[in-house]
Parts: structure tokens; sequence; C-alpha cells
């Protein structure tokens, strides 16, 4: 799930770099402030930082794993509800109007029937629709290794579901 925010997150920084590099002006397009907007910068530096994070825990899962320690599975929970809370976070660390931006447009892809369906709001729906092949991979690849299938290697265990 880190992954897809990172990849995300560094194919809209190649989009603000070209946006920028022919002149297009996407604080007007999208309706964004130009105070408060992304920087092509801003987002690799969001995009690096959120891989760095999950390599270094999964890095320190498997220290932990090999050393034997009881509760070394609850480092991508922790992570996860560290990145949770700083998303849903008041404070003013790491690009809060960027964040609120982001839940705005969240709330009203999910809402659309009942908002008004900005061009901020269609694009990021398309960005998340066309990443669904991964999604559907990534669901597949965590049911294999948490139903313990890889040691036996029936691929049908998480195949047989209803699709």
């Amino acid at each position: 799930m880190f992954a897809l925010i990172s990849l995300h997150t560094f194919l809209y920084g190649c989009n603000l770099f070209m946006w920028k590099r022919t002149r297009i002006s996407h604080n007007f397009i999208f309706d964004f402030s130009s105070s408060t907007a992304l920087t092509h910068r801003d987002a690799f530096l969001m995009s690096a930082s959120i891989m760095c994070t999950v390599v270094g825990a999964l890095i320190i899962n498997l220290f932990l794993k090999n050393a034997g320690v009881p509760y070394a599975n609850a480092l991508p929970g922790a992570l996860l509800l560290l990145s949770t809370g700083v998303l849903f976070g008041p404070f003013d660390i790491f690009y809060r109007s960027t964040r609120y931006c982001f839940m705005r447009a969240m709330r009203n892809i999910i809402f659309s029937p009942f908002y008004k369906v900005l061009m901020a709001d269609f694009f990021m729906a398309d960005q998340l629709t066309s990443q669904i092949p991964l999604l559907r991979h990534m669901e597949f690849t965590a049911c294999y290794f948490m139903a313990g299938s890889f040691g036996t290697h029936p691929y049908d265990t998480c195949n047989s579901g209803p699709m």
C-alpha cells in the first residue's frame, strides 16, 4: 500500500515537472492556490521519504524476526497507524494543506453524486482507477503469503474466490 502511494506521488511529481517544463499552469487548471501547491521537488521528496520509511521498516522487521522478537510483526501495523495519524493529524507537519486537499478530493470522489466534481477530483479518480491492476496483484500477493501457501505452491488457494 505504501509503495502504491509512493509510486503515485512519484508519478504526480513527474507530471508536475513536465507541466512546468512545457509551461502548463496546472494551478489554474486544478484550481490550486499558488502559495500552497506542491512543486515537483516537493512531490519527489514526499515519494522518497515514504519509500525510505517503508524500506527502513522492512529491514527493521527482518532484523527483529531473525532475532526472535515476539512482536516483530507489529511493525507494519505501527507504520500504518503512524502514517494514518500523520495524514489525519491537524499538525502543521509534512504539507498540511496538501494532505487536506487530498482528503477533500477523496471525500468528493467517494460522495461524487452529492458534490460538484472538480478537475482535481476527476484527475485523482482517474489516477486511482489506473492503479486497479496493481491493487489486484497486491491482493493476490497478500493472500498468497498470508495463507502460507508459498511453502507448498498451491496457487489455487487465492484464485478460488469469486471474481
